[in-house]
């Protein structure tokens, strides 16, 4: 997000958006972005997973975040991570 338009609500209305339109429920984010972090946690994600390598290999830790009783990776029959569902960060 660009700084100018920082705590102006666009991203919470973006992320209550795909919650509501797109069944949003758990995102990606990279744990050395706590401006990221600090966001997801004030809409509500918690930390179900960490991994120590980004997606694509490179050294950048993950933090997979959901939304409270969303299923995580594996827990839904027929799911795959990264799902529809889910925003990387």
């Amino acid at each position: 997000m660009d700084p100018a338009f920082r705590g102006r609500g666009v991203g919470g209305r973006l992320v209550r958006w795909g919650m509501e339109r797109h069944g949003l429920d758990r995102v990606a984010v990279n744990e050395q972005n706590p401006q990221a972090v600090g966001f997801y946690r004030h809409m509500g994600f918690e930390v179900y997973k960490r991994t120590e390598r980004d997606q694509q290999g490179g050294p950048y830790p993950l933090l997979y975040m959901r939304l409270p009783g969303a299923l995580g990776e594996g827990e839904a029959a027929g799911s795959a991570w990264p799902a529809a569902s889910t925003c990387r960060m």
